[in-house]
């Protein structure tokens, strides 16, 4: 089991460095065609892509004392997670000024799929 775990740690540390690269270039490429709307999709990558890598962080990196907490730890990581989403979705809609809220949630979206479809990827590919 531990190298299962393993190499699931590996495989989202790629996903996380690959998932950074695709996340700057979508603020690079959002900031040349629409300047203003640059903010609002940064927010909305970074709400989602803070929150998946706490889960994966509580989950797969902290070190559990027995092996029944580990059910617990993802119920835990869940639990932040969506307090990490919810506590970002309401400071970005009231601190953000000249709030846009199709490129914030086409950010949010794009990066949401790219948590899920990399690490499935690299799955796939080693």
């Amino acid at each position: 089991m531990s190298a299962v775990i393993n190499r699931a740690k590996q495989r989202y540390l790629k996903a996380f460095k690959i998932q950074l690269v695709l996340i700057g270039l979508m603020i690079a490429i959002t900031q040349f065609w629409q300047p203003q709307a640059m903010l609002s999709v940064l927010s909305g990558s970074l709400i989602i892509f803070i929150a998946h890598y706490f889960f994966v962080y509580w989950v797969f990196f902290r070190k559990l004392v027995k092996q029944a907490k580990k059910m617990t730890a993802f119920y835990q990581g869940e639990g932040i997670k969506w307090f990490i989403v919810v506590s970002g979705l309401v400071v970005s809609f009231l601190g953000i000024p000249n709030f846009q809220a199709i490129p914030f949630f086409a950010g949010y979206f794009i990066t949401l799929l790219l948590n899920n479809l990399i690490p499935m990827w690299l799955s796939k590919q080693f």
